[in-house]
């Protein structure tokens, strides 16, 4: 990922490798972390889905937050309508800079 950009993110859903209905879900968490902290914390409305994959977009102002040059971690948790809570492996991101500090408008 790159600091000031806007990257889209798209996840599939898969619970003992196969495919969950999204409808099942009643909430999703997809947190992103540096240094153990949690930078950044995507859920259920801040999300879109398309079969069993959820996608979402980071603002340049989201993607700012994140310190250059450290490692990102992301894990994506679910609760389901039957109150399981599957979650991912942690995914690492190399956290690149931007020269530039400004947002664009």
């Amino acid at each position: 990922m790159r600091r000031g950009t806007t990257p889209t993110y798209e996840f599939e859903i898969v619970i003992d490798g196969n495919p969950l209905d999204l409808a099942l879900i009643d909430e999703i968490e997809i947190v992103f972390c540096q240094h153990g902290t949690a930078i950044l914390k995507k859920t259920k409305n801040m999300c879109n889905f398309s079969g069993n994959v959820v996608s979402f977009t980071l603002t340049q102002e989201e993607t700012f937050r994140f310190k250059e040059n450290v490692t990102i971690e992301v894990q994506v948790r679910v609760l389901t309508k039957i109150e399981t809570v599957p979650s991912s492996k942690i995914f690492r991101l190399d956290c690149e800079r931007c020269l530039s500090k400004e947002v664009l408008r």
